[in-house]
């Protein structure tokens, strides 16, 4: 049974201030960390700061997917891009307890990464004996908020799996999400594959609505994003959100807006 996703990465919301104020301006992204000694860390390092910056071109670098399986990591990248953007307008609009609980989050994604990006540097690194692969483990978050992770196998992860392929360390995408070939995963995957463009296409349409005014409170568009994923397999939908379509990307000074 697919599990719905609950969100994906970080900025510096809390590390700039500890919060945003409803009609505060765009808090400044952060920086490219410095690069870290551990070749396998820096590589997640790099990927962890792509996903931030909602930068899907260095994610597609920065990844080790099968062939038969780049369509699916595109799909769900193009998601987890949609689903912070619109995080971050929703808290820029309307504060970060209201803006995150929209698509049920307990903690930001910025704020994840803001975390993430300080336990990295002090990461355990766990190298196999030919060097070729790697696991990098964070430790057990002290004080985790209840329900961090709950139904969200993608995201505020503790442990990530590293490969390296011709010369480079990248995220073993496949192994990290924990979706190699069983049965079951195949079937997840198929409806993931279902679900995913479609709701994809909510978040932009979500984008959209808030930048016109048109939703008034944080209710009105959680209630729309449950209602959608309530019923994402009920009908064709007409209009989807293709897999590896653009999403938004990153801007000089802050996030763009993403591309229709």
């Amino acid at each position: 049974m697919m599990r719905r996703f609950a969100g994906v990465m970080a900025v510096a919301v809390m590390v700039v201030g500890g919060g945003v104020v409803m009609g505060q301006t765009k808090p400044a992204m952060q920086e490219k960390p410095e690069k870290l000694s551990d070749p396998a860390a820096d590589a997640l390092q790099s990927y962890l700061y792509a996903q931030y910056t909602n930068d899907q071109a260095s994610i597609k670098k920065l990844i080790e997917v099968t062939a038969s399986k780049k369509s699916y990591a595109d799909t769900l990248t193009s998601y987890w891009l949609w689903a912070r953007y619109l995080e971050r307008r929703a808290i820029e609009k309307w504060g970060k307890e209201d803006g995150m609980r929209v698509q049920g989050h307990v903690r930001a994604f910025d704020e994840q990464y803001a975390i993430d990006a300080r336990r990295i540097r002090n990461a355990i690194v766990q190298y196999n004996a030919a060097k070729t692969a790697a696991s990098v483990n964070f430790g057990i978050e002290l004080n985790r908020p209840e329900g961090l992770q709950m139904g969200d196998t993608f995201n505020f992860l503790d442990t990530y799996e590293m490969v390296k392929v011709g010369g480079e360390w990248k995220l073993d995408f496949l192994k990290t999400y924990k979706r190699q070939g069983t049965d079951e995963n195949e079937e997840n995957d198929k409806a993931e594959m279902m679900a995913y463009p479609r709701m994809t296409k909510v978040l932009v349409d979500l984008c959209d609505q808030l930048k016109k005014g048109q939703l008034k409170t944080a209710d009105d568009m959680k209630n729309i994003f449950d209602e959608k994923w309530s019923h994402v397999y009920d009908e064709p939908v007409r209009t989807v959100i293709k897999p590896g379509e653009k999403p938004p990307a990153k801007e000089e000074g802050g996030d763009a807006e993403p591309d229709k």
